[in-house]
């Protein structure tokens, strides 16, 4: 039994599993190892992608809230609003003056338009996309553990590892899930607040601040999930290996972040340029190789920095030396 059943308790039997295959991912983890893997692992990394879609998919029926149609029909009430803001104010003066100059304005701004207006059936989709706060942490442990096998080139049963890492560390990733939604709602918040307030220095410098903050989250909140996966730590100590391991790995770090805003663009790009195509590949690929970018670059630096140092390559704990004394192991569950 390979050292990560050990670590996450994978009970699968050595006859179960298929005849070994060619390996593409170097001890290095390189630029051409990864292109490799997501190469000839481009059937798993679809198939994981519409799971992640699946798992995201009561977003869709919040979005259909907020449109007040479900395709072309129409579900939210709807009534005639102004397109102007200032239309009641000339309303209230219409009563005491009157003029052709006058009149002319007020038919200006007195253009109407169909608006929504929410009943029952708006409220209920909209609140239905809170449950996507809740599968999120899930969600992302399953994506996680997957990945992680993936990198490792070990075996992976998609369908049975997603739901076996979310059935052993669902307590984690629930709680974490929850808190995460909460950190990236604040970031959103605040960037833009920042931004559009950002008229003298100290708020320029707090919007800096900030950029820095969520950067810095993003790449903790990614070996936060990797460490859930595979060792039993309390969430003080997942803070902290996360925030360590951040800085430690800062190189493989911004390259991850430059691959990101790479793929980015390029998906932007195709849908401007070829809208259809860009969209279906968002929908078949896209998401599920942007956290194989996030894997590939985060499990080599906590595999050097947790890994290696304390367990010997058939996954048993080294021996205590003199040097070593004092050191802090990681639990593994």
């Amino acid at each position: 039994m390979s050292f990560f059943d050990r670590v996450t308790g994978n009970k699968t039997r050595e006859e179960d599993l298929p005849e070994e295959k060619a390996r593409f991912v170097d001890g290095k983890f390189g630029f051409v190892s990864f292109f490799k893997l997501a190469f000839h692992r481009v059937g798993n990394l679809c198939k994981l992608n519409l799971l992640i879609l699946l798992m995201i998919s009561p977003i869709i029926f919040t979005l259909f809230g907020f449109s007040g149609s479900f395709f072309a029909w129409q579900i939210s009430d709807t009534a005639f609003s102004p397109t102007s803001a200032v239309f009641p104010n000339y309303q209230g003066i219409a009563a005491y003056e009157s003029g052709s100059a006058f009149e002319g304005l007020q038919t200006t701004f007195s253009f109407l338009t169909t608006v929504n207006i929410d009943n029952t059936a708006t409220t209920v989709l909209k609140w239905l996309g809170i449950i996507v706060v809740f599968l999120f942490g899930p969600m992302n442990v399953g994506c996680t553990y997957v990945l992680r096998n993936t990198v490792k080139e070990e075996h992976v049963f998609l369908w049975q590892d997603f739901f076996y890492a979310i059935k052993k560390n669902f307590k984690q990733a629930m709680i974490f899930g929850v808190l995460d939604c909460v950190f990236i709602a604040a970031i959103v918040y605040a960037l833009p607040f920042y931004y559009s307030n950002a008229n003298t220095f100290a708020i320029k410098m707090l919007f800096a601040a900030m950029i820095m903050i969520a950067l810095l989250y993003f790449v903790m909140r990614i070996y936060i999930y990797l460490m859930i996966v595979t060792f039993d730590l309390s969430f003080r100590k997942l803070f902290k290996y996360a925030f360590i391991l951040t800085t430690a790995g800062i190189k493989r770090t911004l390259v991850m972040l430059l691959g990101l805003a790479l793929l980015f663009l390029a998906s932007v790009y195709l849908v401007i340029l070829l809208r259809g195509f860009g969209m279906v590949l968002f929908f078949i690929f896209l998401l599920a190789f942007a956290y194989l970018i996030c894997i590939y670059c985060s499990y080599p630096v906590m595999k050097k920095y947790m890994i290696d140092p304390f367990y010997d390559e058939d996954g048993s704990m080294k021996e205590d030396e003199p040097d070593g004394e004092g050191k802090e192991q990681p639990s593994v569950s």
